[in-house]
């Protein structure tokens, strides 16, 4: 005979575990959620966002009428697009696991060309902007060439190819700063949208389009693939020379743009404009790939940017000789590289 207490004991057996299982699915969100916190904290992941955001509020309460300003701020935005665009390209090279050294003197070749054609030559500004592209494609093709073709190591060939496009840019467009740009020219880099100069949305619109590509497309998997064991993809079959070329054809074109950005905002341009840019690109795309773990991304290239301006920013205007400005530049880049390096082996394991 089956006892009459066994009704109420299955009746609260099935009663019990909706609320239980809910409970510990309400726990176990809690538990992930703290443990990816946790865990982003150790490896450094959140170091470039907590950094920008603690210089930001650090130099704003320091110096509230002068870096705290509302103009100042947009300047800051608009002013770095340049140097975020540069980034970009040699973020997606990097990410590939090769080096371009030339990307500065591209940059200033562009800007010179498209300053040269459009003054002198009263080029019309679409056929300007192509020759100067055109240009930093067959730059990016020749460093492929040597690198992929060839077998030259990235860091040699691209450091000869930036004296080379140097001595070239100093040969066709001089040395002087050429100015007084066409109107044609300057309206894409001096337009203010909502007190933002337009650069600045050109950035956001690249990157939109890269963290598409590199996170989201079957493209930018095999570009990390490549970058990460090559080896293995040619033994999977990927077409690895392809995708190498591509990102140095990236790091090339992306030069390109920050060159024609850059006159265009400047109204002027000169061949040594483009010098300045190549350590804080390189420190910000190291800086930014502790973002996530030793990878490379557009992401925290973008914040790293952001993150050394208002610090080389923030020290100028709270008095500080020039030697501590670069002092901080570079001590950012070695102190990037090797983060990166430790995020990326802790990131494998």
């Amino acid at each position: 005979m089956t006892p009459t207490s066994d009704v109420p004991n299955a009746v609260a057996t099935d009663a019990v575990p909706p609320e239980s299982t809910a409970t510990t699915d309400h726990r176990s969100v809690r538990r992930t959620a703290g443990g990816r916190l946790v865990g982003a904290l150790r490896s450094g992941s959140l170091a470039v966002p907590i950094g920008l955001v603690g210089l930001t509020l650090l130099f704003y309460l320091l110096r509230p009428t002068t870096f705290g300003t509302t103009a100042n701020f947009q300047s800051l935005l608009t002013t770095q697009a340049v140097l975020v665009i540069l980034a970009f390209g040699l973020t997606v090279l990097s990410a590939a696991g090769e080096f371009d050294l030339s990307a500065a003197a591209v940059l200033g070749l562009c800007a010179g060309v498209v300053a040269l054609l459009t003054t002198k030559h009263e080029m019309n500004v679409l056929l300007a902007l192509a020759i100067a592209l055109g240009l930093a494609t067959a730059v990016g093709l020749i460093n492929a060439l040597f690198v992929v073709a060839l077998g030259v190591d990235s860091l040699v060939t691209t450091l000869g190819m930036a004296t080379v496009v140097t001595g070239v840019a100093l040969g066709t467009v001089g040395p002087t700063t050429i100015g007084g740009l066409p109107a044609s020219v300057t309206r894409f880099g001096q337009t203010v949208v909502f007190g933002i100069g337009v650069p600045f949305y050109y950035t956001l619109a690249l990157l939109a389009v890269l963290w598409f590509v590199l996170q989201r497309t079957a493209t930018g998997r095999h570009i990390y693939f490549v970058g990460e064991a090559q080896t293995a993809a040619r033994l999977v079959g990927l077409n690895v020379n392809r995708i190498r070329v591509g990102a140095f054809l990236a790091a090339s074109v992306g030069a390109g743009l920050a060159g024609v950005v850059l006159v265009a905002q400047t109204g002027a341009a000169s061949t040594s404009y483009g010098g300045p840019y190549l350590l804080p690109a390189y420190a910000a795309t190291f800086l930014g790939a502790t973002v996530n773990r030793g990878r490379f991304g557009v992401v925290g290239t973008f914040l790293a940017v952001y993150l050394l301006t208002v610090g080389t920013q923030g020290l100028q205007m709270l008095g500080s000789p020039d030697w501590v400005t670069q002092v901080f530049s570079g001590g950012v880049l070695v102190i990037a590289v090797t983060v990166a390096k430790l995020s990326r082996r802790s990131g494998s394991r």
